[in-house]
């Protein structure tokens, strides 16, 4: 969990080869290629509601939660059992979401190890945005 100072610190360490969406807590939901800057986004009392960005290999995820922020950053290509899905999102762009699965115990499977869908992470919009 961060604070606000403290996602804003991550968030300007970040390169601007970013593509993804943010949704602000005043503001419709915003698709980019090029990460906005964090001022360019915030103004009076708003907050990042949720955010997903992608450089090609790097996933994050930003989630508000009370009065701090979930992040989620992941290396795509660090990951070793993994599927990709396409959804349509609302916007008529198709959203790349890599599903992570995990070798588990199953008691159904006699206690045998299964993979087990465990974290899904976006992976961009597939052919750009529309």
């Amino acid at each position: 969990m961060k604070t606000v100072e403290e996602l804003k610190t991550f968030y300007d360490g970040l390169d601007s080869a970013y593509e993804g969406y943010i949704q602000m807590s005043n503001r419709v939901l915003e698709t980019f290629t090029t990460k906005p800057s964090w001022e360019s986004m915030h103004e009076n009392k708003n907050f990042i509601f949720e955010g997903c960005m992608y450089d090609g290999d790097r996933s994050i995820m930003i989630r508000q939660v009370n009065d701090k922020f979930v992040v989620i950053d992941q290396k795509i290509s660090e990951i070793k059992n993994k599927t990709q899905e396409l959804f349509f999102a609302k916007s008529d762009n198709r959203v790349k979401i890599i599903q992570v699965w995990e070798e588990k115990e199953d008691v159904y499977c006699e206690n045998f190890k299964v993979l087990k869908p465990t974290l899904q992470l976006f992976a961009g919009f597939e052919g750009g945005l529309k």
